[in-house]
């Protein structure tokens, strides 16, 4: 049996080389580092397999998507 370890970083960068660094040269941008570390007897395919899985996880495909984030904030008197 073998095993698997995902390390995620974040960081905060100034976006390069793109038409919003001209418009607002301090614009930053998020990035994600995922690490993926697979031990165990597997193969190319296999490996390949579980690369292709991994881009279809549903947070994952949620964070690069770019979502619309909407607030509620609600006072109740106590």
């Amino acid at each position: 049996m073998g095993e698997i370890t995902i390390e995620l970083s974040h960081e905060r960068g100034h976006v390069a080389d793109s038409m919003s660094s001209e418009e607002r040269p301090d614009s930053r941008v998020d990035v994600i580092r995922v690490h993926v570390k697979l031990s165990g007897n597997l193969d190319d395919e296999q490996a390949g397999r579980l690369r292709i899985i991994a881009g279809r996880c549903p947070i994952h495909r949620m964070l690069e998507a770019t979502p619309d984030i909407i607030d509620e904030f609600e006072v109740v008197p106590g």
